[in-house]
């Protein structure tokens, strides 16, 4: 390939990988469907992508690494101390229900298709995986209860390496290899993952103490860590096939659970490589399929991913939920859940190279794999969410607030709204002691945005909006974009400390850099005119929206609009005009700040404070 032939490739893999996430997460389509079709495209339809080519005999290793990345980034986001259910479920899901998968698969291949029993019973193993990367989507969609969602996310991350080890065993078991004559395949399963997660721990022991002793500068925190995952993927995978994945995961995992180091950044910025690596995976995966060997399989794997969907998955989730304490519907949703992902993709080509220089026929197993992958996508992307619905285990679109702020600003506000049925959290760092109550109809919790396992507390607490108002603007705008990752930028949103125009210094140059979209409440609205309702000097009331309604909005600033479904919106000036555009709802409310013209505090107000 000429330089112009490698330019052009490796835009192509960038814009259609993360132009297809992009477009998955505005269109609600899984965005695996939309990867593997955009790298289809890519390759045998346009050509713009010819991965081997590009990458030459780099190309199978530079794929195994970047799933070791991924990992690492899975590793990141496993918390034991957030799950405290459902460990030995995921135990049973990783063993009984990978032996039923296995099992079941194998069989159905053997029938279904015209392959040997080594090489159906190879396939088996290739599609037992799942992996956070395909299920975290899901599960952002369906938003089933933490426990169960905790379930599937550690079942997925730890599935990748054991499965893609069990694939090099049953390879190795088919093929005789003369390298370890003998290791049998248990032995070679545990070898692999011993060799793999001491290197990993090593490598993020290693990390936590340069992080904790300041060996290094802080900006240089996220590449040194990256540069430790592959130092320990390279080491472990050239002992052990695959023990680099063990390595990666072990290392996540070390650094996310240990109390020694301040790693939040690291897990930060390590998401956003995550995507890249996602997009650039997918893309040049997809890219190698040939389109005349995947329509000639096209049927028959629609029959494989049957027997997968209906049986297998079932299977495998009822027989490892025997007494696990999880009500039926939360185990029907488990068997609702079990996408194929990019471990399946990254080794099957290996296998199938290595049974053809075996003089074993096993062509097939290529576009079968990946016709699962896109099969698999459709059904769950779409299918999950659904099953999430109609089970009652889902908690559906996000329709709480949350407040980061002084209680005593907000209290008469969280309370207004808790009562009428609103989802409320009030995050404050301070916590005053006079309007702590036991009876609180909202949630109050001490913390910050930095807090560790906030993002666990918002989805528990089903926020999906959330007001900065410390007053304290640099340090609003920083937990806005951490928080922003959780719930989304468009759900964030800041109180001004004083009016817009009347900013000075740094705050001002702050403002001019700020959207009018993501100040709450409008310009107007300042955190002292927020805190008017808790010191007497304003009332909040109930009033109807649409254009009818508006018309008792006079004198008063519109706070929270609360809809029927029980969303509750951020009235802003953006969010004011589309309701007013809809024209009247009468099950739609406006919760309304309106200061009293004497000043003075109604008896029933200053009996409860709200």
């Amino acid at each position: 390939m000429d330089t112009a032939e490698i330019t052009i490739a490796l835009g192509t893999i960038v814009v259609f990988g993360v132009g297809a996430q992009w477009l998955g997460r505005r269109s609600g389509i899984p965005s695996i469907v939309l990867l593997l079709l955009a790298g289809i495209i890519a390759g045998p339809v346009t050509g713009l992508v010819d991965p081997e080519a590009l990458l030459g005999d780099t190309l199978d290793p530079a794929i195994t690494l970047a799933v070791g990345l991924l990992l690492f980034d899975s590793g990141l986001t496993l918390r034991l101390s957030e799950f405290t259910r459902g460990r030995a479920v995921v135990s049973q899901l990783v063993t009984t229900g990978l032996l039923i998968t296995w099992l079941v698969g194998s069989v159905a291949a053997y029938f279904i298709f015209d392959l040997s029993a080594e090489v159906a019973v190879l396939l088996g193993a290739v599609l037992v995986v799942s992996g956070p990367t395909v299920v975290g989507p899901i599960l952002k969609a369906a938003r089933p209860e933490r426990t169960t969602g905790n379930i599937l996310e550690w079942e997925g991350a730890t599935l990748d390496p054991i499965g893609a080890t069990l694939g090099i065993v049953v390879l190795t078991a088919i093929t005789a290899d003369p390298q370890m004559p003998l290791l049998g395949g248990l032995g070679l399963t545990l070898i692999t993952a011993v060799t793999g997660i001491a290197i990993g721990l090593a490598c993020a022991g290693l990390l936590i103490l340069s992080i904790r002793n300041f060996a290094m500068p802080d900006d240089l925190n996220v590449p040194v860590a990256f540069m430790f995952a592959v130092l320990a993927f390279s080491v472990s995978n050239v002992l052990f096939a695959e023990a680099g994945l063990f390595a990666t995961l072990a290392m996540g995992l070390a650094l996310a659970n240990q109390e020694f180091a301040y790693v939040t950044r690291i897990r930060r910025f390590q998401a956003g490589i995550g995507s890249l690596v996602i997009a650039t995976l997918f893309i040049v995966l997809a890219a190698t399929i040939d389109l005349d060997e995947l329509r000639s399989v096209l049927l028959p794997s629609a029959a494989l991913l049957g027997v997968l969907v209906l049986v297998a998955r079932p299977l495998a989730a009822f027989a490892s939920t025997i007494r696990s304490g999880l009500n039926t519907a939360d185990r029907g949703f488990i068997a609702s859940v079990a996408p194929r992902g990019i471990v399946a993709a990254s080794t099957v080509s290996f296998y199938a190279i290595t049974l053809a220089e075996n003089e074993m026929a096993a062509d097939e197993i290529v576009p079968i794999t990946f016709a699962i992958i896109i099969g698999a996508g459709i059904v769950y992307g779409f299918g999950s969410p659904a099953m999430a619905n109609l089970l009652g285990v889902g908690q559906g679109t996000a329709k709480g607030v949350a407040f980061f702020t002084n209680q005593d600003d907000v209290h008469p506000i969280a309370n207004k709204l808790a009562d009428a049925g609103v989802p409320v959290l009030v995050v404050d760092d301070v916590q005053r002691a006079t309007l702590v109550k036991a009876d609180l109809s909202y949630r109050l919790l001490n913390g910050d945005a930095e807090s560790e396992g906030m993002a666990a507390v918002l989805l528990d607490n089903n926020i999906g909006t959330a007001v900065m108002a410390t007053g304290l603007r640099a340090r609003d705008l920083v937990s806005m974009s951490i928080i922003a990752t959780d719930i989304g930028r468009k759900n964030v949103f800041f109180v001004p400390r004083v009016e817009k125009g009347e900013e000075t210094g740094i705050e001002a140059r702050l403002r001019a850099k700020t959207p009018d979209k993501r100040i709450a409440f409008g310009p107007d609205v300042t955190r002292e005119k927020l805190r008017s309702a808790q010191n007497g000097q304003a009332d909040l009331l109930w009033l109807p929206a649409g254009t009818d309604g508006s018309q008792a909005w006079a004198g008063t600033r519109p706070l929270f609009i609360v809809e029927a479904d029980g969303r509750c919106i951020v009235a802003n000036q953006l969010a004011i005009g589309k309701l007013e555009a809809k024209g009247s709802d009468p099950q739609t409310r406006v919760l309304c700040l309106r200061p009293r013209q004497d000043g003075t505090e109604s008896a029933a107000d200053s009996a409860d404070g709200s």
